[in-house]
């Protein structure tokens, strides 16, 4: 069950973005984005400016221009964190994901990378995890499907948050729905459990 809606409760603001961007409905998703009172999302594992979703929804609404502003936005803030904490590996994540929407694709495998070695899942269990979401998602948005579909089947061997139906449903994925790969990987883990 989703919390109030409420964009001065952190948690409850994530949330129903993220619900908003599952059920597919991007302009909503914008509107509330538009209605944050802050300017980053801070997680345990993730540190995003709020441009960051921000360009991935307005690129699935095909405003690609307002997209790329909204991703160049997030790497100028992102750029700027990192000087003064160069080894934050959420920074980095942010900052592959805010690559790969700009099409920088070398940058962006080298920051999700990079995360992945500053916190790797033998050294975190719970945030490893996300850090190959990332690195999914980066090789995914720049078109490295097969790259992409690995990082998943690793997600799905081990815990994580990732799970077919998550697959399934997150428009996150729509790049890899008629990648054969991916559609066995469903179809894998899908029948297990």
């Amino acid at each position: 069950m989703l919390p109030a809606e409420s964009p001065e409760d952190y948690f409850g603001f994530v949330s129903w973005f993220d619900q908003y961007r599952l059920d597919r409905e991007f302009d909503e998703a914008l509107l509330y984005l538009a209605g944050a009172p802050f300017e980053w999302l801070r997680f345990q594992g993730e540190l995003r400016p709020i441009d960051l979703p921000e360009g991935e929804v307005l690129e699935y609404l095909g405003r690609n221009e307002l997209a790329w502003a909204a991703y160049d936005a997030a790497r100028v803030s992102i750029e700027k964190e990192l000087e003064e904490h160069v080894g934050d590996f959420r920074l980095h994540g942010a900052l592959g994901l805010a690559y790969a929407g700009l099409g920088r694709k070398s940058e962006a495998v080298i920051e999700g990378k990079r995360a992945l070695e500053l916190m790797p899942v033998s050294k975190d269990a719970y945030i490893g995890p996300q850090l190959h979401e990332d690195l999914s998602r980066i090789h995914s948005s720049l078109g490295e499907l097969d790259d992409a579909v690995a990082e998943l089947e690793y997600l799905l061997s081990i815990p994580s948050r990732v799970s077919v139906p998550l697959l399934r449903l997150d428009p996150r994925w729509d790049p890899l729905r008629d990648h054969p790969r991916f559609q066995a990987l469903l179809e894998k883990y899908g029948q297990e459990g």
